[in-house]
């Protein structure tokens, strides 16, 4: 049996994704399209700013 058949393909659910940071992905571990699961990590964002603010700050309370 063949079905030939023209249409939209519609995702059953959207879902739009943010960061509580701004930044640059360093590594995207999914494709668009693919199945995730509940606590997944799908992307790394590069962290040097983030690792630099958290240094200063064990910095400053170590000086207290």
């Amino acid at each position: 049996m063949q079905i030939q058949a023209n249409g939209v393909v519609q995702a059953v659910r959207k879902v739009n994704l943010s960061s509580e940071d701004a930044g640059r992905i360093v590594k995207l571990y999914v494709q668009e399209g693919d199945r995730t699961a509940v606590g997944q990590i799908i992307a790394r964002m590069n962290s040097t700013r983030l690792q630099a603010e958290a240094d200063l700050q064990q910095k400053r309370t170590g000086a207290s």
